[in-house]
């Protein structure tokens, strides 16, 4: 019976291999390289950082419970008496999707506050990156020893989010292949941020270590080579 590591050389998960894949992934950045927008993130709060505050959930948590105050007081002062219940529905509604996005924020922003920790954090760990396209319009870092040949099997993983703004996500797209710096706290529970090039990759999810043991992470990574492969063919949608 082959042992993990020798079923995943048959899978062929190697460095070389998964370069190979990464090299066909089109990306339609402009230079190959990370944009950089908005203040360094090493000087300000997480709050004027765009990205962070996207997570966080606080903006549209306080637009609506802003705008559900406005229609409130304005059905009370005004629309009540004209017995008009239009404003009172929308505050009433606003009220909702306040308190439920305030939920979603009271969750998301120790999150945001411990990645912010984690960018500026000194030490860096200098990593070999192959990146992927994910499963959900993301990208996957797959991470291997800074020093190593092309038959290292990956020891990481880190799905984070496109390096470009909403309406240009693939902007700024870096290089297939690689060597990034890791910023973090390398506890029991790793809470760590990709740079590349000078900038963050925001992580969508922890940094997970890979165990070749567990045949649904071979399969998944199998699953990623074939996905570089189908993009590289057709370029991102």
């Amino acid at each position: 019976m082959l042992e993990p590591a020798d079923q995943a050389q048959d899978l062929n998960l190697s460095y070389a291999s998964l370069a190979e894949a990464a090299r066909r992934f089109s990306r339609p950045g402009r230079d190959g390289r990370l944009a950089r927008k908005g203040p360094d993130i090493r000087s300000v709060p997480w709050w004027r950082v765009r990205v962070l505050l996207a997570i966080s959930q606080v903006r549209p948590a306080a637009v609506n419970a802003v705008f559900s105050a406005v229609m409130l007081l304005l059905w009370w002062l005004w629309a009540r008496d004209l017995q008009n219940h239009i404003p009172l529905l929308a505050g009433i509604l606003s009220a909702g999707y306040a308190l439920r996005l305030g939920r979603l924020a009271l969750r998301a922003v120790p999150v945001v506050k411990a990645l912010h920790r984690a960018a500026r954090a000194p030490a860096p760990v200098p990593k070999r990156y192959v990146l992927l396209p994910g499963f959900d319009d993301g990208l996957v870092l797959v991470l291997f020893p800074t020093h190593g040949g092309p038959e290292d099997l990956p020891e990481a993983s880190l799905e984070v989010n496109p390096p470009g703004d909403p309406k240009h996500p693939w902007q700024g797209m870096p290089p297939p292949v690689g060597t990034l710096e890791l910023r973090g706290w390398w506890d029991t529970a790793p809470t760590v941020v990709p740079w590349i090039d000078g900038s963050p990759l925001w992580p969508r999810y922890p940094y997970e270590r890979v165990n070749l043991d567990d045949q649904r992470e071979r399969d998944y990574f199998a699953a990623l080579m074939g996905r570089g492969q189908q993009r590289g063919a057709g370029g991102i949608r």
